[in-house]
């Protein structure tokens, strides 16, 4: 039984005088209905000045099962499937669990924290770059390090393949691209010459400079007649690498 809904009809054009309707929508829920209980409908009379109860008979009913009704529990109940529009729920029910908002979510407050993070980060970049920018030579300090790691592990490849030719060629390139990061000069401007001049005046330690001038007159001798064996050209590897290593924290500009 659905809630019973009402409405006026007045009869005349001062509102006075109508009739008023109660409409109520029924379902039957099973085969065995029979009929409709009898209706109560008290009200008060103004005139005899007292609560008046009115009762209808019941109403007969006979329910008979459609092709659209499937009888439920051996066929003591059915229920109907709809064919037409049924009829306005008068009470919708849980429609949906309402969350706690936004603002009240840990994650939430979590995100509002990444905006910041990535202003710091883009603000500490900039501040690197413009530092960097006020500084070439520690640009190409950073840069002379890169080329100086990558090319001892090339040259590591070139001494197990027992190739001379490309192995002095590296080591004299490297040995230039470190002296002239140190000098401040251009790398094409190095040759054995500014050993004296330069580094030897600075106060290098005499070891190193003698290392450094062995390992030109050997890259100058392997120009004109590259030799040497796997493993003469690993200790010269070894050599090198231990050389550039040392000249990284002299400081002779």
């Amino acid at each position: 039984m659905y809630p019973a809904v009402s409405r006026v009809e007045t009869t005349d054009t001062l509102g006075i005088e109508g009739t008023r309707i109660f409409e109520q929508d029924i379902v039957p829920g099973s085969v065995e209905v029979r009929q409709v209980p009898p209706l109560v409908f008290s009200y008060f009379d103004p005139i005899a000045t007292r609560f008046v109860s009115l009762t209808n008979p019941p109403i007969r009913l006979i329910v008979r099962p459609t092709a659209q009704t499937r009888v439920l529990g051996g066929g003591t109940s059915a229920e109907t499937v709809p064919k037409e529009i049924v009829h306005l729920k008068p009470r919708l029910g849980t429609l949906a669990v309402l969350a706690p908002p936004l603002v009240a979510r840990p994650w939430f407050l979590g995100l509002q924290v990444l905006p910041v993070l990535a202003w710091l980060v883009a603000l500490a970049l900039r501040r690197w770059r413009e530092h960097l920018a006020r500084n070439p030579r520690l640009v190409r300090r950073r840069q002379v390090r890169h080329l100086v790691t990558a090319g001892l592990e090339e040259l590591s490849r070139h001494a197990s393949a027992g190739d001379a030719t490309r192995f002095f060629a590296l080591v004299f390139r490297l040995l230039q691209e470190q002296l002239a990061e140190r000098l401040d000069l251009p790398a094409g401007a190095i040759t054995e010459a500014v050993l004296d001049e330069r580094l030897k005046s600075k106060g290098v330690r005499a070891g190193l400079l003698a290392d450094l001038h062995g390992l030109f007159q050997a890259c100058n001798q392997a120009r004109y007649a590259p030799a040497g064996t796997v493993q003469d050209l690993r200790q010269t590897a070894d050599t090198v690498g231990r050389v550039l290593r040392e000249l990284q924290g002299v400081e002779v500009a």
